[in-house]
């Protein structure tokens, strides 16, 4: 075992970097990559009229290419064999990302919280409504805070885009504003809290440590991302916040569409129904949104494919229950919820202190 306490020898430093280059191709090529791109206000007429006209019809969603090629179990396998060889406490986070990839790795048993408890949130919160004296705010004043915001991150830029699933999120090195979307005063605070203080700064922090691992994720990484995102977002008040009513639907209609990819029967025309129809108070085109963000990995909405949105209410759930010492650790450093409240945490860091990597500049491999 490499000593966690020492400066690696170059050969191990080389070691590490090429196997973590390996990891990050596969894990580019494992993820639906351009998903973020897609507009889901092109199809939410024809869902609409689909609705009113009781017509099941699949929506046709034009996902852009991604460069990277699939790989097979047998080459994960080939580098899981190569990073237990290695022998590095880094080793064991690279092989459970790794097996999450193969082909069966859909099966690994993930813990919820109870949808049961996402339920009680929608039944018990009613959505808050805008009023004609909420103030706006225009994309353009929108633009210069987050640039102000974003001097704390070298090299990344603020961009307006009409590609994009939500009104502002970050792809690569690049924090996006929905050009035509509307903004409200008393929620922006948040916003930037949660895209930039958390999302960007987190990614920015593993690009600082040189490894794609704490770039691009290890598993659980996305449940820590959300969850603290969301926790550090909510410290922000105001009267009209859905926040938590927003990631309890996301969490019960990841519940229903895995009770339909489990059934083999029924599509997101039933979910948007029984969801209007129990929780009449939130509004059409949310449930739309939040139900059409799960099914962006699909060329069609037949499929029984689906991108599991549980992490946002998971991952609040989990973060909120943490102490504080271990919350500024998962701030400080882009990890699971899980690494975060291990032991193993405090020598991975002893690790990372001692042995410095070249930054990582792009934000892709």
């Amino acid at each position: 075992m490499i000593n966690n306490n020492k400066v690696m020898s170059e050969h191990d430093r080389k070691k590490l970097l090429e196997l973590d280059l390996k990891w990050a191709k596969i894990k580019m090529a494992s993820y639906e990559k351009k998903k973020e791109e897609i507009d889901l206000s092109e199809y939410i007429d024809e869902f609409m009229e689909n609705v009113k006209d009781n017509n099941h019809k699949p929506i046709h969603i034009n996902i852009p290419d991604t460069k990277y090629e699939k790989k097979s179990d047998d080459d994960i396998d080939a580098l899981i064999k190569e990073f237990k060889d290695f022998k590095c406490i880094l080793s064991p986070l690279y092989i459970e990302s790794l097996e999450a990839m193969k082909t069966d790795g859909h099966k690994t048993t993930t813990k919820h919280v109870p949808a049961s408890e996402a339920i009680k949130i929608l039944k018990d919160t009613k959505w808050v409504k805008n009023d004609d004296g909420r103030k706006k705010i225009s994309t353009d004043e929108v633009y210069t805070k987050c640039c102000a915001a974003a001097k704390l991150l070298p090299n990344w830029k603020v961009v307006f885009s009409k590609s994009t699933a939500a009104r502002m999120s970050i792809n690569g090195t690049s924090i996006r504003i929905m050009k035509d979307a509307t903004f409200y005063k008393d929620e922006i605070d948040g916003l930037i809290t949660h895209e930039i203080y958390t999302h960007a700064y987190r990614k920015f922090r593993g690009m600082r440590i040189g490894l794609w691992l704490f770039v691009l994720g290890m598993k659980g990484n996305s449940k820590a991302n959300e969850g603290l995102a969301i926790y550090n977002q909510m410290k922000y008040s105001s009267k009209y916040k859905n926040t938590l009513k927003i990631i309890a639907l996301k969490r019960l209609i990841s519940y229903e569409l895995s009770k339909l990819k489990k059934a083999k029967k029924g599509d997101i025309y039933d979910i948007f129904n029984k969801i209007t129809k129990e929780y009449p108070d939130i509004p059409r085109n949310i449930v739309y949104s939040s139900i059409m963000r799960a099914k962006r990995c699909c060329s069609n909405t037949d499929s029984y494919k689906y991108i599991d949105a549980s992490v946002y209410f998971d991952g609040y759930t989990e973060v909120k229950e943490l102490d504080a010492k271990t919350r500024t650790i998962l701030s400080e450093w882009p990890i699971s919820i899980e690494l975060a409240k291990s032991p193993d945490i405090f020598n991975i860091i002893k690790f990372l202190n001692v042995n410095i990597f070249p930054q990582i500049n792009k934000p892709e491999p």
